[in-house]
């Protein structure tokens, strides 16, 4: 009962609500900003690379290859997707830089860590660049004088998304490689509960941005 239990919460409802994100994103993709477009090839990524490496764990093949290339085309869409987002020129400036300096980050992470073996350090580095891309949007909404309920901005959902998704998975990441050899009990549970549930809610967040309807088209003030 466990096993299905287990199954269901780690596989199942990840899947269903990533691909449930790409069906509403694909549906109303004509009423799309053209940084919400962005945020829906991310996450038809996401699906597509969960789907793929589910089934190269099936077949007894590694997967952790998968899901490090699959983050570095995330972490540079997403920079990609506050560029577009944002109207002030200094701040797209900045979103340009990081696109920039993860690269130089990720050939570092080669230089350490091979495909082969999760990539922590593009990982980090990556997450915290993408947490102050959230900070600065929160920034931006406190000075505004916009009358539009926070709520009813995609990029709040999405924003915040980002923020509980990798608060809670950077310290776990980061020492993801040491947790499961030391202490797999901890590190599995931590992964059940914060990393599934945090994924979680990142999903439902999309769903949530993708069917806004905002009375303004960009969020930069």
């Amino acid at each position: 009962m466990y096993m299905e239990i287990k199954f269901i919460y780690t596989r199942i409802l990840p899947l269903t609500l990533m691909g449930l994100a790409v069906f509403v994103g694909l549906v109303r993709q004509h009423k799309l900003q053209k940084s919400l477009k962005i945020a829906l090839l991310i996450c038809i990524i996401n699906l597509l690379s969960e789907i793929t490496g589910y089934i190269l764990t099936a077949k007894g093949h590694k997967n952790i290859w998968l899901y490090n290339i699959a983050d570095v085309l995330r972490y540079q869409l997403w920079f990609l997707y506050y560029w577009a987002s944002c109207e002030q020129q200094v701040q797209k400036k900045y979103y340009v830089y990081l696109i920039v300096a993860f690269l130089i980050v990720y050939g570092i992470t080669l230089y350490y860590q091979p495909l082969a073996v999760f990539q922590t350090i593009s990982f980090i580095g990556g997450g915290i660049m993408l947490l102050s891309c959230a900070v600065i949007f929160y920034m931006n909404e406190y000075r505004s004088t916009s009358t539009q309920k926070l709520t009813a901005n995609p990029h709040f959902w999405i924003s915040t998304g980002l923020l509980i998704y990798y608060t809670l998975n950077l310290p776990f990441i980061g020492l993801y490689n040491f947790l499961f050899k030391a202490s797999p009990i901890i590190s599995k549970s931590y992964f059940l509960v914060c990393v599934i549930g945090s994924s979680l809610i990142l999903s439902s967040f999309m769903i949530k941005a993708f069917v806004c309807q905002p009375t303004k088209p960009k969020y930069g003030t």
